[in-house]
Parts: C-alpha cells; structure tokens; sequence
C-alpha cells in the first residue's frame, strides 16, 4: 500500500507513457519514405563520411543531422525502419526528458506531482509527437 502510494500515479503515467511511444514504434514502417526524409537520406549515405563532409561543405544546412544518419546507417543499416527508429529513440528520450522537467518544475512553483505528471503525459501523446517519431 505504501508502495502505491508513493508511486502509484508514477507508474500509471510511465505506462501511459510507454504506451504511446510503442504505439509510435509500432506506426514507424506504415508508409514509405517521404520526399524530405529521402533527401536526407540521398545526402546522408555517401560512399564515405570524408565524401559526406566534402558535399556538405557547399551546403547551406548544418551537417551534424547529415552526420548522424551517416554514422546511424553504417552501425544499424540503411533502410526505412532502422533509419526511423533513430527518430523513434530521440522521441523516446526526449519524453523521459520531458517528464522528469515537468516533475521538477512543478515541485519548483507549487503545483501538485500528480498534476505536472499528468500533464506532461498527455504532451507526450500529443499527435505531432507521433509524426516527429516516426520521421527522420
């Protein structure tokens, strides 16, 4: 019962939580690739990464997102769901992320924790979340 408690509206919020980024993992490979994620793509997978940076040099766009599917595509491979799952990992992270600031910030101005927990919660559902995590 203290167990409950303590955590009870916690654990309801992770699973929530849990929940909606399966039903995103899950949403990752319903369509095929869109016109921005294969220009992405089309830049990202050179031969090699000195031919990656070379192409980006007359690039207008940081080259840190370019660099990170490069690297992401030679660790995991180079197809639709594995390149979407990066994004699916930063949604994922950036909910935990969420969640704990929500949490703090509400103990910081008064405002109950179950309150701030729920809150943040339905953000992390929130339909642009589920397009964000499955894009590049």
């Amino acid at each position: 019962m203290l167990f409950w408690r303590r955590f009870g509206l916690g654990v309801v919020v992770f699973l929530v939580c849990l929940a909606f980024a399966l039903k995103a993992l899950l949403l990752v490979d319903v369509t095929s690739l869109w016109s921005g994620e294969l220009y992405s793509v089309g830049k990202s997978f050179q031969l090699s990464f000195r031919d990656l940076l070379a192409m980006l040099r007359n690039d207008t766009h940081p080259p840190v997102n370019y660099s990170l599917l490069w690297f992401w595509g030679q660790s995991v491979g180079q197809n639709a769901v594995t390149l979407r799952l990066l994004s699916w990992l930063a949604y994922g992270l950036g909910g935990i992320v969420m969640v704990f600031q929500a949490g703090a910030l509400a103990q910081a101005s008064g405002v109950s924790r179950g309150r701030s927990l729920c809150l943040s919660a339905c953000r992390f559902d929130g339909p642009n979340c589920f397009v964000v995590a499955a894009e590049l």
